[in-house]
């Protein structure tokens, strides 16, 4: 790992959909992982959330953790497969604004060689107000893989989670780089396809 903090000064949210580890039969190895990851990367978890795999609980946290905690970045872990419990992508659409089809396409370009069932994802990503989130696979490889796929180095310094600051205090409207969405992929360097 580089010197370089690609999340330093985000505020991030992690949220776990999983039946197994919200009644507490199973680890939450992926959640652990993007939350160690985020921490090296220089961000803040200032949430890391269990819940089973319920479409309205995942998209009444997925809004608290964006209006109520303002976080910058939102990774949801889980959910995202076929099964008939995984709604994580139908959670994440309820709640934002504007998707940003980019970054799990590219999650699931770079992945699939390694790991074929990539293609099976179904993975979405979007902006809520000043919150990013993506959806990332639920097993720990995948997890890791859909990290480094989606959050590769850019070798500079990630400024797409700032937000428009005025005389007034802040301001309302969506930052710059979240208007842009073409320029929030080259700053993030999302996928490293662009």
């Amino acid at each position: 790992m580089s010197d370089l903090k690609r999340l330093e000064g985000v505020r991030c949210g992690i949220l776990t959909a999983s039946e197994r580890v919200s009644r507490g039969q199973g680890k939450n190895e992926s959640g652990q992982f993007l939350a160690q990851t985020v921490a090296t990367e220089g961000g803040e978890v200032v949430a890391h959330v269990v819940v089973p795999d319920d479409l309205e609980m995942i998209a009444k946290t997925l809004a608290d953790m964006a209006d109520t905690l303002g976080v910058d970045l939102v990774l949801t872990t889980g959910g995202s497969g076929v099964a008939p419990k995984d709604v994580t992508p139908e959670a994440t659409l309820r709640v934002i604004e504007r998707m940003v089809p980019g970054i799990p396409e590219a999650a699931r370009v770079a992945t699939v060689a390694a790991s074929p069932l990539a293609m099976l994802s179904r993975a979405v990503a979007g902006i809520r107000g000043h919150t990013l989130i993506v959806n990332l696979p639920g097993s720990p490889r995948g997890s890791v893989n859909g990290w480094s796929s989606s959050f590769r180095s850019s070798g500079t310094r990630s400024n797409c989670f700032e937000r428009n600051r005025c005389s007034g205090g802040e301001s309302t409207r969506p930052s710059r780089q979240l208007r842009d969405i073409g320029k929030l992929w080259m700053a993030c360097d999302f996928g490293g396809c662009c």
